[in-house]
């Protein structure tokens, strides 16, 4: 079981640097393309066409659901102990293996309806029409499935390690 986790902890780890990576990367590529459109902009009194539409619809996709998995890996996302802290420490980890659970099945349904709907709008062939060329918006919906699914493995993950680590620990025998 230990090397499984030994495993399963490198995949995951791996899996979370990537997205941050690609959302790093499409940061860049962001910032490099708003730039260019203000450049053009105050030079050439015309803008580059669709920067707003790329923007909303790739870059900001991809920037916020692909750090998911490594803010759940890292368990980084917020706690609110006003009514926890005082509870021993057997309760505590029983509740933070049900908030661990909980995560785990919101992120795999989210991430199961958003590929659905990913599927429906690449059959339909998904697009927005700007003034000179029709801007595929379809892939998009690829990408917050592909987030959400990696943020249910990172959660999966943190579930098996956490219950893993209580079960070990002696105070969970209190």
């Amino acid at each position: 079981m230990t090397r499984f986790l030994a495993l399963s902890d490198r995949l995951v780890r791996a899996l979370s640097v990537l997205c941050l990576l690609v959302a790093g990367l499409t940061i860049m590529a962001m910032m490099v393309h708003i730039c260019l459109d203000v450049l053009i902009r105050s030079t050439a009194a015309t803008p580059l066409i669709g920067t707003l539409e790329i923007v909303s619809n790739y870059y900001m996709v991809a920037v916020c659901f692909l750090p998911l998995t490594a803010l759940v890996y890292r368990m980084d996302q917020p706690f609110v102990e006003v009514f926890t802290r005082k509870l021993p420490a057997r309760a505590i980890s029983r509740l933070d293996s049900a908030a661990n659970f909980l995560a785990f099945l919101t992120f795999l349904s989210i991430a199961l309806s958003s590929g659905l709907y990913a599927m429906q709008q690449t059959r339909k062939g998904e697009f927005l029409d700007l003034v000179y060329f029709d801007l595929p918006i379809w892939p998009t919906r690829w990408v917050a499935a592909i987030g959400f699914l990696a943020a249910s493995v990172a959660a999966l993950h943190v579930l098996i390690t956490s219950a893993r680590t209580a079960m070990a620990s002696p105070t969970a025998q209190d």
